[in-house]
């Protein structure tokens, strides 16, 4: 269910305003995928990563040693311009302010 408006921008059904974090995931493009194939996970989906990130860190440890301990955001709205992020360090989660740049993003990808 979404809704472009003619610039591109994607329309914001329940008042005037954008999802940014949508669009960045929609418009997300690594060679090999497709437009609209990545999306930011809710606080549940996350919730299920972290209580499996020992067994995530030890293939990303074979890959070459990548860290899973950030802050990742989700797309879950704890008030209207705040949204919940999980830790992978401890699983805890907290809200952030939607107007603030933040480095941390996850992104998954659907699977067909």
């Amino acid at each position: 269910d979404r809704a472009w408006n003619s610039d591109g921008t994607i329309y914001d059904y329940y008042g005037t305003g954008y999802y940014p974090a949508f669009q960045a995931a929609w418009s997300f493009r690594p060679i090999g995928t497709s437009q609209g194939d990545w999306y930011l996970p809710t606080q549940a989906e996350l919730g299920y990563v972290v209580v499996r990130k020992n067994t995530i860190q030890a293939v990303l440890n074979e890959l070459g040693g990548l860290t899973f301990n950030q802050i990742y955001h989700t797309s879950t709205q704890f008030a209207q311009k705040q949204f919940n992020a999980v830790s992978m360090a401890n699983g805890i989660t907290r809200y952030r302010n939607k107007d603030t740049r933040y480095t941390a993003v996850a992104f998954l990808r659907v699977k067909e």
